[in-house]
């Protein structure tokens, strides 16, 4: 191969490489806009452990702006250590499941446990 082609196919690749959000530089999916909007409307939930938000709540909506009700993502990327000892990662997990009960877990499965927190939550 000639170093001209070998260059132009290195850059190419490099290229391919650093735009790709899961090969390159992986960027936040969820922001602290979000997040602070999950801790201000959803406090009650995750902070005092009351009762589970309803699908119309406040609460709900602020998770829905979450791309892909990614919760992992306000826990891991977004949460500073004063905000994570005193909300309860658990329960902002779970804002996927109640406020969208058929979230998928994979593109071929359905989480049915997600119906059966909502029903646990709601009649109980």
């Amino acid at each position: 191969m000639a170093p001209g082609k070998l260059a132009l196919l290195l850059l190419v690749v490099f290229a391919v490489v650093s735009l790709h959000p899961v090969i390159g530089n992986k960027r936040k999916i969820c922001t602290k806009i979000q997040k602070d909007n999950i801790l201000k409307h959803c406090e009650e939930y995750t902070r005092y452990a009351g009762p589970a938000p309803s699908i119309h709540s406040p609460c709900c909506a602020a998770a829905l702006e979450v791309p892909n009700l990614d919760m992992q993502c306000i826990i891991i990327d977004l949460l500073t250590a004063d905000e994570k000892s005193k909300h309860n990662k658990n329960n902002i997990k779970e804002l996927r499941c109640l406020c969208y009960p058929l979230t998928p877990t994979s593109p071929h499965k359905v989480r049915i446990g997600c119906v059966d927190n909502i029903i646990k939550y709601n009649f109980s």
